[in-house]
């Protein structure tokens, strides 16, 4: 019965009303052993002139502060309640700055408990709240509430809180918050999507250092808006399975921000060796110094192993569980090679697709001209075809034919041999003939 209480009063976290004593700092009251008289250790206790009070009566505040930091908000808990000095030392805003509500009750919360809260929670510059068993989404939400007015607010840690969450709430916190040094924000195994990712990157971007995004439901717009970020230089987006395969390439590719150092990709399944190595070619790449690929199914350890040969000048460390399989020396040796002999370079890409552009302007420039010339008409809805330019008079609803086309109808061949003819717009029942070629 002492245990349970003593567990429910740690959990308010939260001194209790100074003791009533007439001495700013008397001893706690001990009974003698009889109710007759007082023996010698009762009397010894009552001794004001002990060195040990006087020792520690006449310590600083600040040292007393200094001490009492490295308690935990339980024990502070326990020191407040010692007396009248205690209680005003253990309220000091300065030991509250690091404030973890994990253990919270929802039955320890009441009116006085919630002022109390709220007083400490606006002052503190770290927030944690991980994997709360005895509280609801409402008690979650009213936390978050008072932490908007937190000025100073620099960590942020939400673990574990998978229906304990609103993620609609998240976004109006993040919009409202008045802190504007956020650094820190871990959002492990939360119900948390990328509208959520958005605002907080919109708000913090040029404050926020480290982002926890790891077994959440967040999508390819997250990895879109990352790619923008000025001053984030840890981010863990390991086991997001609404993130796809295509929207990593693109972002390890072409999105990558330059400020990145360590990155987790665990648990991506589609993570290919090629986009790494393409992601080690990009100038953007040139800070990252951690990498971890554990659970990427698809790389193999000789894989693994000549990418750490890569990065080996750049002091890259890859982390990673590839497993050495009986044939994977030969097998992950030849894949290599043909990596190397047949994969293009993302130069060689970058190349390729500046020429297709090239390609397809040229096409654009000699379409707009030839349609000025009149040689070709205005495209019909999304299809190339070649129709003629539109007339000044507008057709009668009783004649619904439409105009002969300039070109004459092209043969084109198929699979079987057989000539398919597109005929005229007219034909609208046999605008395709087939004839038989080899006739």
């Amino acid at each position: 019965m002492a245990d349970t209480t003593t567990h429910n009063k740690s959990s308010t976290l939260l001194p209790p009303s100074p003791p009533p004593s007439s001495s700013p700092c008397s001893p706690p009251r001990t009974c003698s052993s009889s109710g007759h008289g007082s023996n010698e250790f009762a009397d010894q206790e009552w001794n004001p002139c002990l060195k040990s009070d006087i020792r520690f009566k006449n310590l600083p505040t600040e040292i007393i502060l200094r001490i009492l930091s490295y308690l935990s908000p339980h024990d502070l808990v326990q020191c407040a309640s010692c007396c009248r000095q205690w209680y005003y030392i253990a309220s000091d805003p300065h030991l509250w700055r690091e404030l973890d509500l994990s253990a919270l009750r929802s039955s320890s919360v009441n009116l006085i408990t919630s002022a109390a809260l709220a007083s400490r929670i606006r002052s503190c510059r770290s927030f944690t709240l991980h994997n709360p068993e005895n509280i609801s989404q409402k008690h979650t939400t009213a936390l978050l509430q008072f932490l908007l007015y937190s000025k100073m607010l620099t960590t942020l840690q939400l673990t574990s809180l998978k229906h304990l969450i609103n993620p609609h709430y998240l976004i109006h916190f993040v919009t409202n918050c008045q802190s504007q040094c956020l650094t820190h924000v871990d959002l492990n195994n939360t119900h948390v999507t990328s509208h959520v990712v958005d605002a907080l990157l919109k708000k913090f971007n040029n404050t926020l250092e480290v982002l926890n995004l790891s077994h959440t439901s967040v999508g390819d717009g997250t990895l879109r808006a990352i790619g923008s970020a000025k001053k984030l230089h840890t981010l863990d987006i390991s086991f997001c399975p609404n993130i796809t395969a295509i929207s990593v390439r693109n972002f390890l590719k072409k999105r990558f921000p330059p400020c990145i150092r360590v990155l987790s990709l665990r648990d991506h399944k589609g993570v290919k060796i090629t986009w790494l190595y393409d992601l080690l070619r990009l100038p953007a790449s040139q800070n990252l110094k951690e990498l971890n690929i554990e659970g990427c199914a698809r790389l193999t350890q000789r894989e693994i192993q000549g990418l750490v040969e890569a990065s080996e000048g750049r002091g890259i460390v890859v982390a990673h569980d590839a497993k050495q399989l009986p044939a994977d020396d030969i097998w992950g040796y030849r894949r290599y090679i043909e990596f190397l002999g047949e994969e293009p370079s993302l130069q060689e890409r970058l190349a390729k697709k500046e020429r297709e552009e090239a390609a397809a302007g040229e096409a654009v420039d000699f379409m707009k001209g030839a349609r000025a010339k009149g040689l070709v008409g205005e495209p019909f809805s999304s299809m190339g075809c070649l129709l003629p330019p539109p007339s000044s008079s507008v057709p009668s609803s009783s004649s619904k034919q439409l105009q002969q086309p300039l070109l004459p109808p092209l043969p084109m061949a198929n699979h079987n041999g057989t000539s398919i003819s597109f005929g005229s717009a007219r034909d609208r029942g046999g605008g395709i003939s087939n004839t038989d070629s080899r006739s």
